[in-house]
Order: structure tokens, then C-alpha cells, then sequence
């Protein structure tokens, strides 16, 4: 029984493996307003499916890694369409192959992997959605799986994001065998932080791009060698925005205080839409940090900048650039 307020609602029920329900979903229209309680009966006719279908595949692993993956201990499990509740289960062989036959079919199934052994795996998509049809054996690219060396916690700092869809976050990867160069994974999504484990290779993580929200930095490399590392990446939100419709933007810039020490206010508009940058440079022209390369409406912005103690007292240049403009201020820090 739901209880449901006014609006347009459409009543999905969840299928249990080997089962399809008659209709697949009903919509029901709740008035706003009536005299009377409304009650509504919906009915959902289940027959069981006696087509079958099949899955196989493949996992693959660096053959020079010097405590390489036992493949015969990689188990795939096999999930219904709600990802939680089991429906099957195998093992793959010494080749790395397996295979699931006489699965329900047609249906949509999430599978994941894992090691008998206990030991934490990077899987190159470790939840993915495969789709059995009737009197089909699906077979699926192969699945490159390693070590699990580097823990890596993502945080998202100073943003009222409400919920971060970390499946926007990429992991870009370069040496690693039997991955393609620039492959980006996705993973679980979480609430603005989340731990994952990566494989040994160069990776970048690159920062999600949300409307109205800037972070820095807008990616970090990670190097992931065979020893059990930790890593922390802070992602922080740099900008805020306002922005009246009705208010004409010029092209400008300004910062405060002058000199400063340690944290620099920085405010700047623009009037259109365009690619932005924002770079601080040293009277040698040695770049000293990149603040903004983003595409961004118009309106006021307002960024700091928080120079840290790698940064030495002098003079400063600050250079905003748009497409068709930009702007050079100059400003002092002391310490």
C-alpha cells in the first residue's frame, strides 16, 4: 500500500529474476482536489519466463606484474535488475574464462567481480548492465582486473552540491597493458567523498564539471606503483557566482587587499559567455598558479586565492583572458 499525494505517478513494480510482470508498469493520475479518499487497485500478473540465455567472457591481466592475479580465483556474480540481490555465481578457469548458461531471458542483470582470495581487485568497470536475450549467448569484452595497490579517497570541499554523481569523475590512465590509452572509468556514485582502489599505472583524476561550481585543482596525477600506497585528493570549489538578469556585465577585474598576505580576494565580470582563464604569474613570467580555465555564463564572480608557503613575497600579475579580451592587475604579497 502507497500513499501517494496529487501528480501525475507511474507504479513500477521489481521483477524477480525469471519473472515478468503484466502490464510492465501502470500511471495513475491523483487529483489535487476531491471530495473523497481515492483508492486505487493495480494488479500485476507474473508469468514465468522459460526462454534462456547465456553469458561468457574473459579477464586479462599484466602478465609482468610480479604478483599477478590468479585468474581461476576471479568469481563473477551475477545481480538482478535492483544490483543487490544475487541470482548466480561462477568461477573463472586458469585462462581466465567463464561462462553463465541458462539465465532468464530476456533481462537485465548487473554483474560485479571479485577474488576468492579476499585481496582488493581494480576492475577496468567493476558493476556493468548486460542485457540477456532469449536463446542468446552474450559475450562481453574482456575484463582487465589487477591489483588493487593505491586507495584513493575523492573530496569535494566548500560546495552546496547537494550530491556529487561521481560516475561525472574521471579516471584518466596511460601504461597500463590491456587497458586503451585515455580510458575513463566510471565508479560508484557517493555523497561528496568516496574511496576506490586503482591498479599500478599513471593515473589523472579529473575533477566532475558541475554548472556553477569551479574546483581546484581541475585534475591530479597519481603514479600507482606495486607497493600498498594511500592517496587523498581534495577537489575544492574555488568560485562563487552572482548573477542578475536584468544587470549588464562589463569585462573586468580587481583584488584585494594590496599588498596581501597569505589569502588574495579576487572579483571579476564578464558580459557573454565564453571560454575563461585565470593565471597569476611572477615578474619573471613563471606561471604560479592557474585559478580558472573553465567556460562560464556571464556575471560577477569572486575567487581567492590561498598562496600557501611555496609562494615568495613580491610582485604578482594576475592575467584574466576571454576569447576576445583580457585583462593584466598587479599585486603584492608579503609575508
Amino acid at each position: 500500500t502507497l500513499k501517494l499525494p496529487a501528480g501525475s505517478w507511474i507504479v513500477k513494480p521489481v521483477v524477480p529474476l525469471g519473472w515478468l510482470p503484466t502490464p510492465a508498469e501502470t500511471v495513475l493520475k491523483v487529483p489535487v482536489y476531491s471530495d473523497t479518499l481515492q483508492r486505487y487497485f493495480i494488479d500485476f500478473d507474473y508469468s514465468v519466463v522459460e526462454e534462456t540465455g547465456g553469458l561468457m567472457g574473459n579477464f586479462v591481466t599484466d602478465t609482468d606484474d610480479p604478483s599477478p592475479v590468479s585468474l581461476d580465483n576471479c568469481q563473477i556474480t551475477l545481480y538482478g535488475p535492483d544490483g543487490v540481490t544475487s541470482i548466480a555465481e561462477t568461477s573463472a578457469d586458469e585462462s581466465g574464462y567463464f561462462s553463465l548458461f541458462d539465465l532468464a531471458a530476456p533481462a537485465e542483470y548487473y554483474f560485479g567481480v571479485d577474488h576468492e582470495l579476499g585481496s582488493i581487485l581494480f576492475v577496468d568497470n567493476n558493476m556493468r548492465e548486460v542485457e540477456i536475450s532469449p536463446s542468446d549467448t552474450l559475450e562481453l569484452p574482456n575484463i582487465y582486473v589487477d591489483n588493487g595497490n593505491a586507495t584513493v579517497r575523492v573530496n569535494f570541499v566548500n560546495t552546496d552540491v547537494d550530491y556529487i554523481d561521481f560516475t561525472s569523475l574521471r579516471l584518466r590512465v596511460s601504461g597500463v597493458p590491456s587497458l586503451p590509452e585515455d580510458v575513463y572509468v566510471p565508479y560508484t556514485p557517493h555523497r561528496r567523498s568516496g574511496t576506490f582502489y586503482l591498479c599500478d599505472g599513471v593515473w589523472t583524476v579529473c575533477a566532475p564539471e558541475i554548472p556553477g561550481v569551479v574546483f581546484t585543482p581541475i585534475e591530479t596525477t597519481i603514479v600507482v606503483s606495486e607497493a600498498i600506497e594511500t592517496h587523498e585528493i581534495n577537489f575544492v570549489n574555488v568560485l562563487s557566482v552572482d548573477k542578475d538578469p536584468v544587470l549588464p556585465y562589463d569585462f573586468s577585474i580587481d583584488a584585494y587587499p594590496n599588498p596581501f598576505n597569505g589569502v588574495l580576494n579576487i572579483e571579476f565580470s564578464i558580459p557573454r559567455l565564453s571560454p575563461v582563464s585565470l593565471v597569476v604569474f611572477d615578474v619573471r613570467g613563471r606561471e604560479a598558479a592557474l585559478l580558472i580555465e573553465e567556460r562560464l555564463p556571464e556575471g560577477r564572480y569572486s575567487i581567492k586565492w590561498n598562496c600557501g608557503e611555496s609562494v615568495s613575497s613580491g610582485v604578482y600579475f594576475l592575467l584574466l583572458r576571454t576569447g576576445r579580451q583580457s585583462k593584466l592587475l598587479k599585486r603584492i604579497y608579503l609575508k
